[in-house]
């Protein structure tokens, strides 16, 4: 199983001058995916607002691979690094 979990911040969103122009990053992003796809990979993007839960997570991989089975796992909820 080949799987990239891209975690997309709020650069991807919005133009942040530390990262420069959003649409930039965007066609970045695109043709990076494009590039892990050719090499048989499947991405999932995890949106900027993922609160750390499991469940949206999984949802997420879910909704691109649906042939991989969540049941019987118990995972921990992940602890965000955003400032409060």
């Amino acid at each position: 199983m080949k799987l990239s979990l891209e975690y997309q911040g709020e650069q991807h969103a919005q133009s942040i001058e530390y990262f420069g122009d959003a649409n930039v990053r965007a066609e970045y992003d695109l043709e990076k995916k494009k590039q892990l796809e050719n090499l048989g990979y499947t991405v999932v993007s995890i949106p900027h607002w993922w609160d750390g839960s499991p469940s949206l997570l999984i949802e997420s991989i879910t909704k691109a691979r649906p042939d991989i089975l969540f049941s019987n796992i118990n995972l921990p909820q992940i602890q965000s690094n955003k400032p409060l």
